[in-house]
């Protein structure tokens, strides 16, 4: 057999240099000096007998650091050096002094490569949970988006239905039996309704049919009966769609509004008490304040 004397004399420069680092308390160079032999191993497929002693100060240094992986590396190595030097040096094989046998080192072997497989079980068990809770976080969001859409999808159909609604009434010709109004009058009661709907008259607290009457130089009859019959509605109905319709418009264009509680919002159209507020703002919106004031946050990204 030709033996490089190159490496060997490196092997063995290398582990003298890792004892006198281990007895000085430098573990590291220690380290690093067997961690030479082994590769010199690796490459060399070939050991000395002195150097064995570097391969158990490194499994037994994997060991006290609890490196599954490393452990079982080294454990590998040592049979591999086993086998090495009794080929190459079967006349030592008995006399040499082994911390670890060869059957102990077996057993190491099966139970670290067994740990090895649980912890890759474990590993990808994880990640399958991981990727579920992504995908179900995925849908849930996708679902968010599509709720929103179909929202604001149905409110523009309430509103158009809403349109054609005022649009049938307009239409609908006055019964006879109703009392005829001059048609000045109804045309002077019908202008002071729209300055009253340009300058918002309408959040005035506290206003009443009697009220909005003398405001327009009219009598309750006649302005009853116009709004009935040119608004589609009665006065409290008239008068509490101009009020939700503001505070409405007012959410989707200013976004301070949606920083404002309901009882503000209800203060600011003129409208007393939170709970009529609310119902009214549901029949007209088809939505609680409470929650069109959430859709439009995340919209808008509000915190």
């Amino acid at each position: 057999m030709i033996l490089h004397d190159d490496f060997i004399n490196i092997s063995i420069i290398h582990f003298y240099q890792g004892l006198l680092f281990e007895k000085t308390d430098r573990k590291s160079l220690a380290l690093a000096s067997f961690k030479k032999i082994d590769s010199i191993f690796n490459k060399q497929q070939f050991v000395l007998p002195e150097t064995r002693p570097a391969f158990e100060y490194l499994l037994k240094e994997q060991k006290d650091n609890i490196d599954v992986k490393k452990e079982l590396y080294y454990t590998r190595q040592l049979l591999k050096v086993d086998e090495n030097l009794n080929g190459n040096f079967q006349y030592l094989s008995g006399k040499i002094h082994k911390e670890y046998d060869r059957h102990s080192l077996e057993v190491q072997q099966q139970l670290l490569s067994q740990k090895e497989a649980r912890t890759f079980y474990i590993l990808v068990f994880t990640a399958t949970l991981l990727v579920i809770s992504v995908i179900f976080g995925i849908y849930k969001l996708l679902g968010h988006r599509n709720a929103k859409r179909e929202y604001f999808t149905l409110k523009n159909q309430l509103q158009k239905l809403e349109i054609e609604l005022h649009s049938i009434k307009d239409s609908t010709p006055e019964t006879k039996s109703k009392p005829q109004i001059p048609n000045e009058v109804t045309e002077h009661i019908l202008l002071r309704l729209e300055a009253f709907e340009k300058e918002k008259g309408f959040l005035q607290k506290g206003l009443t049919q009697h009220k909005l009457a003398s405001q327009l130089q009219t009598n309750v009859n006649y302005l009853s009966q116009v709004i009935n019959d040119r608004k589609g509605s009665n006065f409290n109905k008239y008068l509490g769609t101009l009020r939700i319709r503001y505070i409405t418009e007012q959410l989707h264009s200013n976004k301070v509004f949606l920083k404002y509680s309901v009882e503000t919002l209800a203060q600011e159209c003129g409208i007393a008490s939170r709970k009529n507020f609310s119902d009214l703002f549901f029949d007209i919106n088809g939505v609680r304040p409470t929650d069109l004031i959430r859709t439009l946050k995340q919209e808008y990204q509000i915190v």
